[in-house]
This record gives C-alpha cells, structure tokens and sequence, in this order.
C-alpha cells in the first residue's frame, strides 16, 4: 500500500518532478563526465607526458660505470610506479672519419714518383651505444632520414646525428670508421685490435654502414648512435653502461618513491630525478584535476538548489493533501517517509539517466585531451548514484520543514 501510494503520487505530480528529475540529470551527467576524465586523467595524462622524455636517470654512486645486469634487475620487481620504457646507454668518445667509396689517382702524377691518396682527416665523435628501440620509446620525437637499427644485435649499421652529418659531409648508406684507443697495427676479425706497449691500451676499429640520418633537435644531433653492444666491443666493455634511462608513471610522489628504492635496492647506482619533467607532470595533472573536482562541485551546486526549489513549490501544491492525510491520521514521520522514497526515486533514477549520459559526453573530452576514449567505471557509478541520492534528498531538507508545519484544521477550513 505504501509503495503503491508513492508510485500514485510521483504519477500525478510528474511535472513537478520530472523539472526535479532534469536537474538531477544534468548534474549527474556533467558529474560523471568530470569524474570519468579525473579518474582516467592520472594514467593516461602521465603516458602522455611520457613523450616528453625519461623522468628518471640512473648514473653510478660509485666508480666509472654500471653493470648492464642492473637493468634486468629493474625489469624483475614491482615498483610504486610503472615504468612505461628503460633504456641503457654507454657512451664514449672515438675518433670517425669517412671512408671513401672510392680514390682517384690523378692523371698527371709525375712519372717516377709514388702518389699516395690523402685520408680524411678524423674528428673526435660522441658515440652513444644504447637499445634503440627503447631510446625510441622512451623518445618518440625523434625522426630519422632513413632506416632505424631495428635489432639489438646489429653491431654494423650506425645512426649519425644531423647536425655531425653536414659537418662531415655524410649521407646515408656511406661508411663510417670509428677507433677507440692508441692505434697501432691490424689484428684480427672484424675489428682492428692490438696491444700498445707504450700505454697499455688497445685501439679498436669498426667501419659502420650509415643506416640513417637522426634529427632529435638535442645532443643527439651531433652524435652517432650505434647499438649497445656495438659500444661495448668498440670499448672494449662488456657489459658495462654509462647511465640508464627511465620512464615511469604513477605521479610525483609514486616517481619519487621508485627513485628512492632503486637508490636502496641497485649497488653502486644513483637514481635522480629529471625534477623539470616530473614537477611539470605533477602541477599540469594537479591543475587538470582541481578543474574538474571545482566544476562538477559548480554543477552540483546548481542542481541542488534547481531541486530544492522545485520540491519546495511541490510541497505548496501538496498541502491539502498532506492535511488531508494528517487529519485521516497519518503521522509526520509517515508523510515524511513517503515524501523521502519519492525523492530516493527520483535520485536513483537521475543518478542512473545521468551516468549513462556522463560516459556518453566524456567520450569527446577524452579524445580532445588524450586521443583515446574514457572508460566506465564501477567506482564513478556508485560515486554519482551516492551523490545523486545525496542531492535529493539534501535538497528536500527546507521542504521537509513546511511538511511538519502542516496543520490539517487549518487545511480543511480552507485558510
């Protein structure tokens, strides 16, 4: 009988309540909308961000370089934040120079005596071994005229920076010699290896075949990329690195803490953060975030006092009803009952309308701000349904008043 009394009761005053239900819509709508694109804001905001470069670097607290196997280390545990791509790197300065697809004896030599075809002249060079795939990764603005080094074990094929390119003439598919050492005289396989007694070093040469002209607009540009294990033969390092290169989301404070632990968990490395990358994640999330919690808290704001207004004008239009009622004996705490399942209704059903139609224009924001669409969530379900539920009826708090001040004499006397 109560609930059939209710369900009368929202029927007959449907306009009233349907303005009520409206408010309610809108503000859960535009409320799911926020939520979605708050909660979806700190992965996808972090991955986008991660395009700027590495938020971590590792460098050795002790001696002159880092194990290679550190890196494995850091791919075998579970961290506070997720790291999105590592890249390893060893760098060391070698002397290059062009090799020449071809040298021409001038016809004119004078007869008798030898010619002997002048070598370009060598330059000191910067080269960087490193994963490129995952330099890639963790760098995806770099561009390259050319071919990529697709495989980490392609220890022939080089990549030259722009800028060192025009410097010395070089285009793709022409050769590269690089020495890392005292030169002395050939040895064997491959490359050009042999002692020197003088200093105690070994010259290592290796001609590479230019697979590409890199463009990053850094210090890449004037540098030639090879892969890892190419550096390391060419120094005669096996596996050793310079530094090692990390990506990782989760926020400040979640990247934070896993520089902190690899600075407890690693021997002989030193985590620091790129603080101009990770600050800057932090303040544009943060700002992004306050901007959705404030105008969903707008929305809200404006919703409740739509439905406030509207119950209030409901409960005018009801009072013979409710004196009515009083006077057949229906006690307040039942009218208030009744008025407070109505509303529940009402919330439940604007909550419900609201998410639906919340996901739906979530999906534009979504693709705006981060290029992919905004996924349901159960947590923002639940959020909006309590929300929604808590707007009726927060809102029916003056109305509920004018409930009670009812008097049936009055009401039937017709004052």
């Amino acid at each position: 009988m109560f609930l059939r009394i209710a369900a009368k009761a929202m029927t007959h005053r449907r306009k009233r309540l349907g303005v009520a239900a409206i408010a309610l819509i809108v503000g859960s709508t535009v409320t799911t909308a926020m939520l979605s694109v708050y909660y979806d804001a700190g992965r996808k905001m972090t991955r986008e961000l991660r395009a700027y470069g590495a938020n971590i670097m590792i460098s050795p607290s002790e001696g002159a370089s880092l194990d290679e196997n550190a890196v494995e280390r850091l791919a075998s545990r579970s961290w506070p934040a997720e790291i999105i791509g590592t890249a390893p790197f060893l760098y060391i300065v070698a002397q290059g120079r062009q090799m020449r697809r071809g040298t021409t004896v001038p016809t004119s030599a004078v007869p008798g005596t030898s010619f002997v075809p002048e070598l370009p002249s060598t330059q000191t060079i910067v080269v960087t071994g490193t994963w490129v795939d995952q330099a890639r990764k963790l760098s995806p603005w770099w561009q390259v005229r050319g071919n990529w080094i697709e495989s980490r074990d392609v220890t022939s094929d080089c990549l030259i920076g722009g800028h060192l390119a025009s410097r010395l003439g070089v285009e793709q598919a022409d050769r590269l010699e690089l020495s890392y050492g005292v030169p002395q005289s050939l040895d064997t396989a491959g490359a050009h290896l042999t002692d020197s007694s003088d200093s105690g070093l070994v010259q290592r040469q290796r001609t590479f075949t230019v697979a590409g002209i890199l463009d990053t607009g850094g210090p890449e540009d004037d540098q030639v990329l090879v892969s890892l294990k190419a550096a390391q033969e060419l120094a005669g390092l096996p596996g050793q690195l310079s530094a090692i290169a990390i990506s990782a989301s989760g926020g400040q404070d979640r990247v934070e803490g896993l520089a902190s632990l690899i600075n407890l968990s690693l021997a002989g490395a030193r985590a620091d953060l790129v603080r101009q990358i990770a600050q800057s994640e932090g303040r544009v999330l943060g700002r992004l975030r306050l901007t959705m919690l404030l105008l969903a808290l707008l929305i809200l704001t404006a919703a409740a006092l739509s439905v406030g207004t509207t119950l209030t004008a409901l409960v005018m239009d009801r009072r013979k009803e409710i004196g009515t009622m009083k006077a057949i004996g229906a006690e307040s705490s039942d009218l208030l009952r009744l008025f407070l399942v109505e509303l529940a209704g009402i919330g439940l059903g604007g909550g419900i309308v609201g998410f639906i139609l919340g996901i739906v224009l979530a999906q534009p924001i979504g693709r705006s701000l981060f290029s992919a669409p905004v996924s349901p969530r159960l947590v923002v379900f639940l959020m909006i349904l309590m929300i929604s539920l808590a707007v009726a009826l927060l809102s029916a708090v003056l109305p509920i008043r004018r409930i009670r001040d009812v008097e049936p004499a009055l009401i039937l006397k017709g004052d």
